[in-house]
């Protein structure tokens, strides 16, 4: 479905002026602000750390159960 949002281009100015980015983008540019939260040192860590912990989850053998005995101990 096609919009047809004749406000469309203002709105857009308003809200920019709102977020203080500039208001006309820049020729070549889609993007003004991109967050480089994804690149930084802690997130890989953590990604990493997630990592290891699902895979010593899934790869670690099950703990052994002691036996149950097989009569009643009654004193």
């Amino acid at each position: 479905m096609k919009s047809v949002d004749t406000n469309s281009p203002a709105r857009q100015a308003w809200l920019r002026s709102i977020q203080g980015l500039p208001t006309e983008i820049p020729e070549g540019f889609t993007i003004i602000r991109q967050s480089d939260f994804e690149k930084s040192a802690a997130w890989r860590a953590v990604f990493v750390f997630a990592a290891i912990v699902i895979g010593i989850t899934v790869f670690q053998p099950e703990q052994a159960q002691p036996p149950r005995s097989t009569y009643r101990v009654t004193t």
